[in-house]
């Protein structure tokens, strides 16, 4: 893959990212296509990435019941949530600050607002507490809660239960020495008042990374666990009667250590894994990229491997709409290494479509993704922005994960691995009530902005303007585009004639809120009779005008100069379908006052000069949207000022 550091050179999505999703409240539905904060058409692709001057990471994002979505993730050590509506608008932007650092790992939405859920160290009393937090439909806090001891807790996922309370899990650190860290379950209720809360585990690390509540009312945990198990690192996987008892437990080894980033449900009742193998082959330490499908019972179904002699890893899966499977996560460079973000698409017999590696000249990597019907948006960072920094990555492509002409994707090329045949065994976790401090926590709420940057000049917003005209000498046919978008747009501009045929093509940048007036044949780049369109295609959300014509030239009409001192002067004025109300006004220099007079407003007037001389004379024709004059001389012959009263006295004598 061509490695530039062009990401520097552009001023979002998701990363704007750090848009990754452990969860979703809903699927798409037909009002979630692409068109979203960063495009207005379902067949456009982009990249963007989301964040300031410092470190963003890991988003989510959620569909909305309003036909919009959610974006939350962590920003500069607090966790930033970005919400916009289905008219592409921001409908409010907020940080969540403690004064310390807070990090959320999943959110959903509920009828009555957001839950979110991570870890805090600015509230609490131990190194780290676990986080849970409701947020109204306008981004305001409704309760806050942490969960934890002297020790580091936190939550990795929460879901809604049948009874509106909530689910949680995550991990509890043990005071005890000799043991590492448990998994813990937390039931909440509607209110956020404290149900119940549960830990599991042996004497090494164990941990939770989602919770399902199924229709029967019993839990699936999933996790990984390294007391249990014979590859030192396990998936690890436990069903809960609804009262929070064991019903089964089951762990999944193989020839290396396994860990489990991820979990999804799939439609036939089973539950695909994602995560990485730690092998080491001739003394390197690597990681491939694995896919392990259970049943309901926990039973293995298949399983898939994938990677080079280098740091790769499943991060995120999905079951797609035609029954296949794509994973995303990242996969490792040879030569920098660091790593691009990575998807393959398998189809229904988990036969692998194609697969793709995505990246600047640092790192990036895909943590989720959402489906359209014709393309995918991935979810995950990047920190090829700039030295020591991250931001949220965002990447909507069409079905074959192609981006237009894009140059940070190509093809990937990683093999099936061998990691040996992974086997499940019963475990047996001990479980225990926890005791961990349920109380209030005070993180507030503060109204800020995290930039959008686009990577990949894309332009699914279009303006056609028709009828641009250039005639004669008239070269100011004008036009309009103003930015109604949230953010700073891109622009191109491409000319055509009557035929069809593209002249030329520019682009431009417009900044939110504003217009800019564009005056193509001032930058003489078309010939004079011109006839033709102009089409307008922008990364962000516009409207464009073509301004009516100004006043192009203007002539004068008049008789001879010598043979009279009564003048008659008509203005023609071109184009004929010039904006009208159009103002003609008649100036004529004063030599004693040294400044110009009004001698008449019109398209004709008549003018006397009672002296011989030179007179000059300025005419000017204007309207609302330009002008143009012309000046000429009159001269009258200081003989005729002589015998013009002998003329006059002797015709009254002839009378």
């Amino acid at each position: 893959m061509k490695k530039r550091n062009l990401f520097v050179l552009f001023p979002f999505l998701l990363s704007l990212l750090a848009p990754t999703n452990k969860s979703f409240a809903s699927k798409p539905t037909d009002e979630h296509c692409k068109s979203s904060l960063f495009s207005a058409t379902t067949d456009n692709t982009w990249m963007i990435t989301i964040g300031g001057s410092n470190d963003e990471g890991w988003p989510q994002m959620v569909f909305t019941s309003d036909g919009g979505y959610l974006i939350a993730g962590n920003s500069s050590g607090n966790f930033h949530t970005k919400k916009v509506g289905v008219d592409n608008s921001i409908d409010w932007e907020y940080t969540y600050d403690g004064q310390s650092v807070e990090n959320i790992y999943d959110v959903i939405e509920i009828p009555s607002g957001y839950v979110v859920a991570g870890f805090t160290i600015s509230s609490g009393i131990g190194e780290g507490d676990a986080l849970v937090m409701k947020i109204n439909p306008d981004g305001s806090i409704a309760w806050q809660k942490t969960l934890g001891h002297l020790k580091a807790d936190r939550f990795n996922s929460v879901a809604q239960t049948s009874d509106n309370g909530f689910l949680l899990t995550g991990s509890t650190t043990n005071l005890d020495p000799r043991n590492d860290s448990d998994g813990l379950v937390v039931r909440l209720n509607s209110d956020g008042s404290l149900a119940w809360q549960r830990s599991f585990g042996g004497i090494d690390a164990d941990q939770f990374i989602k919770g399902i509540e199924l229709s029967d009312g019993k839990i699936l945990l999933f996790g990984y666990t390294s007391s249990f198990g014979t590859s030192g690192l396990n998936p690890w996987v436990i069903k809960l009667n609804p009262e929070g008892t064991i019903f089964w437990e089951k762990t999944y080894s193989g020839k290396y250590a396994l860990y489990n980033h991820s979990v999804t449900e799939t439609l036939d009742g089973g539950y695909i894994i994602a995560g990485m193998t730690y092998g080491e082959v001739s003394s390197v330490t690597t990681h491939d990229g694995y896919l392990l499908k259970i049943n309901v019972d926990g039973e293995i179904v298949w399983q898939k491997s994938y990677g080079f002699l280098y740091s790769d890893m499943f991060i995120g899966a999905k079951e797609t709409f035609d029954g296949g499977v794509i994973a995303v996560g990242m996969l490792g460079l040879p030569t920098s290494g660091d790593n691009d973000a990575w998807v393959l698409k398998f189809d229904l017999n988990m036969n692998l479509e194609w697969q793709k590696r995505y990246g600047g000249s640092g790192s990036e990597s895909f943590r989720n993704l959402v489906e359209y019907i014709d393309g995918y948006t991935f979810i995950g960072q990047s920190d090829s922005s700039g030295p020591n920094q991250s931001d949220w990555f965002f990447v909507t492509t069409d079905e074959e994960g192609n981006i237009g002409d894009c140059e940070y994707f190509s093809d990937a090329n990683a093999l099936t691995s061998d990691i040996g045949t992974i086997s499940e065994t019963t475990s047996t976790a001990d479980i225990q009530d926890s005791e961990l401090l349920f109380m209030d926590s005070s993180l507030t709420q503060i109204g800020t902005t995290l930039p959008i940057t686009h990577i990949c000049l894309v332009y699914p917003f279009e303006v056609d303007l028709y009828n641009l005209k250039k005639r004669g000498s008239c070269d100011s046919t004008k036009y309009t585009i103003s930015n109604i978008d949230s953010n700073s747009i891109v622009t191109k501009h491409s000319v055509t004639n009557t035929d069809g045929d593209e002249l030329y093509m520019f682009e431009s940048s417009i900044a939110q809120a504003e217009t800019k007036t564009y005056d193509l044949f001032d930058m003489d780049l078309l010939p004079s009779g011109f006839i033709g369109n102009v089409l307008v295609e922008g990364t962000g959300e516009m409207i464009g005008e073509l301004l009516p014509f100004p006043p192009c030239d203007i002539t004068v009409e008049g008789p001879d100069f010598w043979d009279n001192r009564s003048y008659t002067f008509t203005a023609r004025v071109s184009p004929e379908d010039v904006l009208l109300p159009l103002t003609i006004t008649w100036y004529e220099w004063n030599s004693e006052t040294q400044d110009w007079e009004i001698i008449g407003v019109g398209e004709e007037i008549e003018v006397s000069w009672k002296k011989g001389g030179y007179y000059v004379v300025y005419v000017i024709a204007e309207n609302e949207v330009g002008s143009t004059s012309v000046s000429f001389w009159v001269y009258v012959d200081e003989l005729f000022e002589i015998f013009l009263p002998l003329v006059i006295q002797y015709l009254r004598q002839l009378r």
